[in-house]
C-alpha cells in the first residue's frame, strides 16, 4: 500500500518523485524488527478512550513476536499550524486561475498568507 501512495502526483503541488525505495521489498526483506513506538492520539489530536486503548492492545501485541513497544510520540505541537499553511498553499495552487480572473471578489475573501502565495 506504500509503495501505491508514493510518488509525485500532478495534483499535488508538494508531491516529489518516487526515491527508488520499494516498502514493499523492505517489508519482506527478513529484518528482524527490534523496536516499534506507539502514539494513540500523536500528541495533538483527541482519541476515544476506547479506541485508544483497542489500539494500544493491538500494537502492545508485537511483544509477543519479542518487540519491544513503547508508547512515543514524536512532536507535532507545531502540526495544525503546519497543515493550515499547507492547505492555504494547495488551495491557492488549485484555485490561483479564478483568483487573479476575479481579483475584486477574491481579494475580499484572501488571507495575507493566501494574496502572497497567489502574486
Amino acid at each position: 500500500m506504500l509503495d501505491a501512495m508514493t510518488g509525485e502526483n500532478p495534483l499535488d503541488p508538494v508531491s516529489l518523485p518516487r526515491d527508488g525505495t520499494s516498502y514493499l521489498q523492505a517489508a519482506r526483506s527478513g529484518m528482524p524488527i527490534r523496536k516499534v513506538a506507539f502514539s494513540a492520539d500523536l500528541g495533538v489530536t483527541p482519541v476515544d478512550p476506547e479506541v485508544a486503548e483497542i489500539c494500544r492492545r493491538a500494537a502492545y501485541r508485537f511483544r509477543e513476536l519479542g518487540v519491544e513497544v513503547v508508547d512515543a510520540h514524536p512532536d507535532l505541537s507545531n502540526a495544525h499550524s503546519a497543515f493550515q499553511t499547507l492547505r492555504a498553499r494547495g488551495f491557492a495552487a488549485a484555485h490561483a486561475r479564478k483568483l487573479q480572473e476575479h481579483p475584486a471578489s477574491s481579494s475580499r475573501r484572501r488571507s495575507g498568507t493566501l494574496k502572497k502565495v497567489c502574486n
